[in-house]
């Protein structure tokens, strides 16, 4: 562990930032290929979605409303296909915000198209796992863009 203005950090802070920017382009690859249909609907592969989620998850969509980490894993498995081939996701505008101890926070743009565009600002708190130094998704708040 290395100590930074007094708080102990598991890494560097841009090593944090690093991963965790990492873990967000990636999880978003991968919700495009799921809700696109560009790879197979398997319990296996969606297993890259369900366990990049801390048990104790939390979502705080653009309406408002809050789903649990099971609530979304249902959702998302639900949500195979919906859109067509040419749907991407695009992050822009990464800042990352604050390393303490194992906890991690960032704020995000989140942009959409498919047949209508939309974009919303997140902001993430990760849990980083002192096992493996996986950041792992505690909670996320996206309020609209457009």
């Amino acid at each position: 562990m290395e100590e930074k203005n007094g708080n102990k950090i598991l890494l560097s802070d841009d090593k944090f930032a690093d991963l965790c920017r990492l873990e967000i382009e990636a999880l978003h690859r991968f919700i495009e290929a799921w809700m696109n249909a560009c790879i197979e609907k398997d319990e296996t592969l969606f297993k890259r979605f369900s366990n990049a989620l801390d048990d104790d998850f939390i979502i705080i969509d653009p309406n408002g409303e809050s789903k649990t980490k099971k609530e979304i894993v249902e959702s998302f498995w639900d949500a195979y296909g919906i859109h067509p081939k040419s749907f991407r996701i695009i992050i822009k505008n990464f800042n990352p915000r604050i390393a303490f101890n194992n906890i991690f926070m960032a704020t995000y743009e989140e942009w959409q198209s498919a047949e209508k565009k939309s974009a919303r600002i997140s902001t993430i708190l990760f849990k980083i796992d002192p096992q493996n130094n996986k950041p792992l998704w505690y909670h996320l708040h996206e309020t609209g863009l457009l």
